[in-house]
């Protein structure tokens, strides 16, 4: 979990700090932009926010609890929090970008077909699988 300071910010401040990170996206080219994310998040601030990302995705296809839960390493509790906000409607803007970003399908695929190796692995090599996937 990220650390956050105790310290509070003024409200001018968070707005300030709200608008460069949204210039961040906008103002910014697909590869500076994401020189910049690399740059300032860390590999674990990156995977939750991938995983995030994965489970509204997971959840919009009617998947359920358990198997989100599992295929993402995250608890069902974090899962289900998530589906209760996304019928309160939170998230709507990220699941709608969601439902038209095609790469995000290939890479829950490849997850989903992971998942199965060790029941395939007599079958299908590791590379087949991966391969199938993309």
């Amino acid at each position: 979990m990220t650390h956050i300071s105790k310290r509070v910010v003024s409200t001018a401040t968070l707005k300030q700090i709200d608008e460069l990170i949204l210039a961040s996206f906008t103002d910014t080219g697909t590869k500076e932009r994401q020189q910049i994310f690399r740059e300032l998040l860390t590999k674990t601030e990156r995977l939750m926010l991938a995983k995030r990302l994965a489970m509204l995705s997971l959840i919009q296809k009617n998947v359920s609890t358990f198997h989100i839960s599992r295929l993402l390493q995250v608890s069902p509790s974090t899962v289900a929090r998530f589906e209760v906000e996304v019928d309160q409607g939170k998230y709507r803007h990220t699941s709608a970008w969601l439902s038209t970003y095609r790469k995000l399908h290939k890479i829950l695929r490849l997850l989903a077909n992971l998942t199965v190796i060790p029941f395939q692995a007599r079958r299908n090599s590791f590379a087949k699988i991966v391969n199938e996937s993309w």
